[in-house]
């Protein structure tokens, strides 16, 4: 198993964890660009770096009263993650509307190590 792939399996169980930002800062580099496809969520979909990412992570926190993951396949290489998974969200009924409910979808997730720049 590639430590790439180690480490997203890792940052996934700190998403179930619901751990603070700044541990979750931990798994991404200062360059970060995270692309998010429309969903419920986030109808127009979006484009974030890493304070985005991470406010984002806290808001989201306040929406979902967990979140879980169930890895289906997985693709590494040096310097490259490719993840499908299973994710299962429960939304908090005061802050959602009440059809979201629990949904399950599948989440397809890309992540490439890219150096810091120097």
């Amino acid at each position: 198993m590639s430590n790439n792939l180690e480490i997203a399996k890792q940052y996934l169980a700190a998403l179930e964890q619901g751990v603070d930002c700044h541990k979750l800062a931990e798994f991404f580099s200062t360059n970060v660009v995270q692309e998010e496809f429309p969903n419920r969520l986030v109808p127009s979909g979006a484009k974030r770096d890493l304070a985005a990412i991470l406010d984002g992570y806290e808001r989201g926190k306040k929406v979902m009263s967990r979140q879980q993951y169930e890895l289906k396949n997985a693709l590494a290489s040096e310097n490259f993650v490719a993840l499908e998974v299973l994710k299962k969200n429960s939304q908090r009924s005061f802050s959602c509307p009440t059809s979201w409910g629990a949904k399950i979808g599948r989440w397809r997730f890309l992540a490439k190590a890219i150096p810091p720049r120097v």
